[in-house]
């Protein structure tokens, strides 16, 4: 199974799901900043939900109802971007 190979993502239903944590508050909104950006080259927008020192993203691919992919090219892109 595919997400095996994405720790920390998980399944709910007909999207892919993480919470990442950070220290700071805007070390989040840098976060969601540049999600945004690649989101915007890939053309495979998540849904993002800020909270405090957290942001959830979940990937889909509306017009297969679920899953593909690209999602999970996007969920490796996601963890690519938290890295030192």
């Amino acid at each position: 199974m595919k997400l095996l190979d994405h720790p920390g993502w998980e399944y709910n239903g007909s999207e892919i799901t993480k919470c990442f944590e950070f220290t700071h508050y805007m070390d989040g909104i840098d976060f969601v900043q540049k999600i945004a950006a690649e989101a915007e080259s890939n053309n495979h927008h998540p849904d993002i939900c800020v909270g405090w020192c957290k942001v959830e993203v979940s990937f889909s691919t509306h017009d297969a109802n679920g899953i593909t992919d690209l999602d999970f090219n996007m969920a490796l892109i996601a963890d690519q971007l938290i890295q030192p």
